[in-house]
């Protein structure tokens, strides 16, 4: 059975075919610092659609009150959860990239 870490370079390895045309290796993705590794993770299930991680709320169809999603963006990855008909920031569970080495190495 592949590690955790190798399923998720798997997909981030697809991710990037898909999405720029580059043919990565494993061992490449899998030498990248981890914080690196945890962004590139995050963007391949937004561009996915997997998880209920998504580039913007505009791509989430029927949102059901009380539904949580992910927003990944260049700078930020943030949370919002769908309530009484409108989305809500939770902005205490906002990871900006610039934050990602401190928090993962």
């Amino acid at each position: 059975m592949e590690s955790y870490a190798v399923t998720c370079a798997k997909l981030i390895q697809r991710h990037m075919l898909d999405a720029y045309g580059w043919e990565a290796t494993l061992e490449e993705l899998l030498d990248e610092p981890l914080h690196k590794h945890v962004w590139a993770w995050w963007r391949a299930l937004a561009y996915y659609q997997v998880d209920h991680h998504y580039f913007d709320l505009s791509d989430v169809v029927d949102p059901t009150d009380g539904l949580e999603v992910v927003v990944i963006s260049d700078k930020s990855r943030d949370c919002y959860v769908f309530r009484k008909g409108r989305w809500r920031l939770e902005e205490l569970r906002t990871i900006l990239k610039s934050d990602m080495k401190a928090i993962y190495g």
